[in-house]
């Protein structure tokens, strides 16, 4: 097994993790007004903006809200969810990853037959992990990586992994590189930038 890192950007703060509360509001067929009593009764929690007198719920706070009394709250989950995008890897490979990275876990992985079909999955529902297999070919590993969108949680061009055959040739380009016998090393990396971005609380673990 070979594995190649490489120091990831400083994470900046994404104010689509903040709801108002209109937002709020609407979620749980409220009004405003009730909203902000129930953030300054401490039933939500929340803040003020400072130098206003609006406040905002974090998302973490609003799930942990809507679990505790009753609203719904599936599609929140499915807004932490932790997107993976996985092109052209072995069967094999990815059912341990699947057993793995479970969806109950936060996790949602997306197998992609090709580049293209890759490419529309990340721009339509996301990507945070793009893991790659060599079978694709470099060239085309590279050029995908350099058109992925930004994650929608980070803002920051998603962590690359590159799967690689016997010969063991890492790809300079990709974040880390793992042999294709390597499933527990991927899942691995994948639970470390999951951690990573729970931390900085860009999202939250579902089952928490």
């Amino acid at each position: 097994m070979s594995k190649d890192t490489k120091d990831r950007p400083c994470l900046r703060s994404v104010d689509r993790n903040l709801y108002t509360t209109g937002h709020v509001a609407t979620r749980c067929n409220a009004a405003p007004r009730t909203v902000s009593k129930w953030i300054d009764t401490g039933i939500l929690k929340g803040f003020r903006v400072p130098g206003g007198t609006d406040r905002r719920v974090r998302k973490e706070d609003l799930l942990a809200f809507c679990r505790e009394y009753g609203y719904p709250f599936a599609d929140l989950v499915d807004e932490f969810a932790i997107r993976v995008v996985l092109v052209c890897l072995p069967s094999t490979i990815t059912r341990l990853l699947e057993d793995s990275l479970p969806k109950q876990a936060g996790y949602r992985l997306t197998p992609c037959s090709n580049a293209f079909h890759a490419a529309r999955i990340a721009h339509t529902a996301g990507c945070d992990i793009l893991i790659v297999d060599s079978s694709v070919g470099r060239l085309t590993a590279e050029d995908m990586l350099g058109q992925m969108p930004a994650s929608i949680h980070t803002g920051e061009q998603p962590l690359s992994i590159w799967v690689h055959g016997d010969d063991g040739s890492a790809l300079e380009s990709f974040d880390y590189s793992f042999g294709n016998d390597d499933a527990v090393g991927i899942a691995g990396a994948v639970r470390t930038e999951a951690n990573r971005l729970i931390r900085y609380g860009l999202t939250t673990n579902p089952n928490s």
